[in-house]
């Protein structure tokens, strides 16, 4: 099952975290900070409803009582509403290892944008067909429409695929959505590709912002890898 941290203002969590079993999930409006000292970190421990080139996709029910939920819908790391911030010592110190899929938005009826935001430390994350996910499947009744990846202070991300915008809404009566990958003095690397706005969806609409000092880099060489910006999709580049 998965642990559940309801964070409704800020939290502050320091020291090494290690993932025993299970999975993590971060609901609330409020911020949750990781700060971890120099060393090896891990976030999850179970690819719950996901797995090797099988996303977990399905609606997410969290228990009223506080409860761990089961595994539906969920990956092994999932940012549902509010903000995570993974915090460190430096890039080369601090490194937090995610080898489950990770979401940062996801088929849950939010009240706040999920945001993961990774500074000061490295995030390597998944592996061969498990990706990190921004913004999946939305459903249509949530006021949360813009889940990022926020990557800042010299932060890094390491994942096999970065996915955002990477389904459509699940039913009618939608708003456009906007998941969001921003990138100011920080490095995202792909070792095989990114995906911007892989779906038909006219509402979902992905933004990535690059602004001073930022890498966004994909290294597969294969036809299917590299950077995709799909339709719909926004690319802005600071001067």
């Amino acid at each position: 099952r998965a642990a559940v941290i309801d964070a409704q203002t800020n939290a502050v969590l320091c020291g090494n975290v290690s993932a025993t079993t299970g999975a993590f999930v971060k609901r609330g409006a409020g911020r949750l900070t990781f700060v971890a000292p120099k060393g090896g970190n891990s976030l999850s421990a179970d690819h719950m409803d996901g797995g090797v080139n099988k996303d977990p996709d399905a609606d997410i029910a969290l228990p009223p009582s506080g409860d761990g939920p089961d595994k539906t819908g969920l990956g092994g790391f999932n940012v549902l509403e509010g903000t995570v911030r993974l915090d460190g010592v430096g890039a080369g110190e601090t490194v937090y290892s995610q080898t489950h899929f990770l979401q940062i938005g996801a088929r849950y009826e939010a009240a706040a944008n999920a945001e993961l935001e990774v500074a000061n430390c490295t995030l390597q994350q998944g592996g061969s067909g498990i990706h990190l996910l921004v913004g999946g499947t939305t459903p249509p009744t949530t006021a949360a429409t813009a889940p990022t990846l926020r990557v800042v202070e010299n932060g890094i991300v390491k994942c096999d695929t970065l996915r955002i915008g990477n389904k459509g809404h699940s039913n009618g009566g939608r708003l456009p959505v906007f998941p969001t990958l921003a990138v100011t003095n920080g490095t995202v690397e792909a070792s095989f590709s990114v995906k911007v706005g892989d779906t038909g969806d006219s509402l979902v609409q992905p933004h990535v912002y690059l602004g001073a000092n930022a890498q966004l880099v994909a290294k597969g060489t294969s036809a299917s890898a590299g950077i995709e910006m799909g339709n719909n999709s926004y690319l802005e580049v600071a001067d």
